[in-house]
């Protein structure tokens, strides 16, 4: 996400970055509208047109989503600030706007919503990041083996994924995430320091596609995926690492051959702004067409029209709010000072 980055390589920014995360950013949007369609229309995704979507969503991008965002603060932060002014720059960058811009959101979908009961909820996401960005902090600092490094980062992402399965009730503010997701910090700060070859990350997307056939279609496990929630059961944790990880290499590849895109560098630079944004359309725009959605929820044509423009409508309200956001006398509404 935006303001993840040290503050050199925001100086000098990498292209293929930006662009991974503008992916990533889109990979988000689809996965919520299935979410906010189904709770706003209030029908059964398993026996409507929709579950090739949900299946499209849960399978193919869930598993790697998050943590390739992860993966993309581990490469290009360096974690050489000191404690203290990382957690000031953090706060300052995560935190401050997840309360502003999404106040902003649930604002604008009171105003605008229909027949929709919005509160603030603070993303978890951000939360996540700040302190995960933190445990890793400490743990580069203080222990001293870099293989006793990486084990504890293990542990604490099959610990995490197991409290979020079997106590989620006990999880404020990301902290259960915060505990699986440094891992994935470690690999993009240590993929930043190898050479990759574009075969190894073509290899990991072949992984990809074979595991997650395999643990949904004939393991019968479901999508394997850790965001808000989970369907880690603490046996399938490998396999999720798995799935996770090559699915992330694969989408770093593809942003290195997409790398000139404008739009997905644009895209990228805002993914904060995307990240908190893009709810508030799908929201609204459910709550208007709701009529539609459960009429003709059963014609396949419909719903796969709706499908993509709700995809292009998202993303275009979250980048025209990002010109918004990145004017000068507001700019520090997303910790930009």
């Amino acid at each position: 996400m935006e303001g993840n980055s040290s503050q050199t390589l925001q100086k000098q920014r990498l292209p293929e970055m930006d662009v991974m995360k503008g992916i990533l950013s889109i990979m988000v949007i689809l996965g919520h509208i299935v979410f906010i369609e189904q709770r706003s229309g209030g029908v059964n995704m398993i026996s409507h047109a929709a579950y090739a979507q949900n299946i499209l969503v849960a399978v193919w991008t869930a598993p790697c989503n998050m943590a390739a965002f992860f993966f993309v603060t581990g490469f290009c932060s360096s974690f050489a600030q000191d404690l203290p002014h990382q957690i000031l720059s953090d706060a300052k960058r995560l935190l401050l706007p997840s309360v502003t811009i999404v106040s902003i959101m649930s604002a604008t979908v009171a105003l605008l919503g229909k027949d929709f009961a919005w509160s603030y909820n603070a993303p978890w996401f951000l939360w996540a990041l700040f302190w995960a960005k933190l445990i890793f902090k400490l743990l580069c600092q203080h222990v001293k083996s870099e293989a006793v490094v990486w084990f504890l980062l293990v542990l604490m992402s099959v610990i995490g994924a197991a409290m979020m399965y079997y106590t989620p009730e006990a999880n404020r503010l990301g902290w259960q995430q915060a505990l699986v997701f440094p891992l994935f910090l470690a690999i993009g700060a240590f993929v930043r320091k190898i050479s990759l070859k574009p075969w190894m990350c073509y290899l990991a997307g072949g992984v990809y596609a074979v595991f997650a056939i395999l643990t949904f279609y004939y393991l019968d496990w479901g999508p394997l995926s850790i965001s808000a929630i989970t369907s880690v059961a603490p046996e399938k944790w490998p396999a999720y690492f798995l799935l996770a990880t090559s699915g992330t290499l694969f989408v770093f590849q593809v942003s290195k051959l997409s790398s000139r895109s404008r739009f997905l560098q644009f895209v990228g630079k805002n993914s904060l702004i995307v990240y908190l944004m893009h709810a508030a359309f799908l929201v609204i725009a459910a709550s208007y067409l709701k009529s539609q959605i459960v009429q003709y929820y059963d014609n396949s044509t419909f719903q796969w029209c709706f499908f993509v423009l709700m995809g292009l409508g998202a993303l275009l309200w979250s980048c025209l709010w990002a010109l918004v956001f990145n004017l000068p006398f507001v700019r520090w509404l997303q910790g930009k000072w």
